[in-house]
């Protein structure tokens, strides 16, 4: 693994990092796309444990619903507050913290500030050799409270630079100009809503390659399985990637066609992803296109087919992790030799 970071340069997190990560996304939108890119790369030291963990790939979203409508809810429930990945004041960088939050899903990892979250779904620990995980948990890097406020944050020189970048271009609309679809992040409802479709996901320069992403809904029909190549989860992933090439290329007027619906329920196999095309195609009673944001019906049909994609992301990431795996030890064997 030291071989595999050879020749980077970092720096901790300082003062100047932190207040551009707590930039207020509604006058500078743009800072969303700084957010996901500095923090791709970035080490985590927890000196407490001797452990240390390397970020690939982030995901960050809004605080607040009118900027992002998968932003972290934090509503009472028996007059319990919700865990939250808002940082406490007694922490390491100001308005910057780590926390572990669990869930339905999982233990997830995620760095949070006054305007935003980042949920890491890609990481390899770097103080002893470990399969990298990718997805939306991380087992590898729990965090206590204690521990979360005193993580030290070291952020990559190339990850900077890029950021900066970014942080001083208004118009930007992604971290990357390649691989657009795979800056979208793994969701699983509000594919009526315009956020859904922010590309606000970040990875790192040594796991750009596609190969090396964790796959979504928007791009799990381009992965390479064997024994996968007419299922019904790529089926049903192909229209996830139609649907946000329309919201991305036409925002104000996206619509998907009926010929295309009928197209990929003519493909179908099993019994589940078809039904789900099938009352899709009910909706257009009569007209050739439906809108897509801003209707419920077919946000309600989209996020059952989410769901069954899940087992299928779950089985293709595993092909990830070998290539992250494969790619560090290439680099690491190339290094030493």
């Amino acid at each position: 693994m030291h071989g595999y970071l050879s020749g980077k340069k970092y720096f901790e997190m300082d003062d100047d990092t932190c207040k551009l990560l707590n930039s207020d996304w509604v006058f500078q939108p743009q800072m969303r796309f700084f957010c996901a890119r500095v923090l791709a790369g970035a080490i985590l030291v927890n000196r407490m444990t001797g452990e240390a963990l390397l970020i690939n790939t982030i995901e960050v979203y809004g605080r607040f619903r009118t900027i992002d409508s998968h932003y972290e809810r934090f509503n009472m429930k028996k007059n319990m507050l919700p865990p939250t990945s808002l940082p406490p004041n007694n922490t390491r960088y100001q308005n910057v913290c780590l926390t572990t939050i669990r869930d339905s899903d999982g233990v997830k990892l995620l760095v949070g500030t006054k305007v935003f979250n980042g949920l890491v779904t890609s990481s390899i620990r770097i103080d002893k050799e470990l399969f990298p995980e990718v997805g939306p948990t991380t087992s590898n890097f729990v965090l206590d409270n204690e521990y979360a406020r005193k993580v030290e944050i070291y952020i990559e020189e190339t990850a900077w630079y890029d950021a900066k970048k970014l942080a001083e271009d208004e118009s930007a609309q992604e971290v990357y100009s390649f691989n657009i679809l795979y800056q979208l992040r793994q969701l699983r409802s509000k594919f009526h809503h315009y956020s859904t479709y922010f590309s606000c996901r970040g990875y790192s320069t040594d796991t750009n390659d596609h190969v090396m992403q964790p796959y979504t809904v928007w791009t799990y029909c381009n992965f390479d399985g064997q024994n996968d190549e007419n299922s019904d989860g790529r089926i049903a992933s192909k229209l996830f990637q139609d649907i946000a090439i329309q919201v991305m290329r036409f925002p104000e007027t996206a619509k998907i066609e009926e010929k295309r619906i009928q197209s990929l329920v003519s493909q179908c196999k099993g019994e589940k992803v078809k039904e789900i095309m099938e009352s899709i195609l009910s909706l257009f009673d009569g007209s050739k296109q439906i809108k897509i944001i801003e209707n419920k019906e077919l946000n309600d049909r989209l996020s059952k087919l989410a769901i069954i994609l899940n087992s299928y992301i779950a089985n293709a990431n595993n092909n990830v992790m070998k290539a992250i795996s494969y790619s560090i030890k290439r680099t690491s064997d190339r290094h030493v030799g």
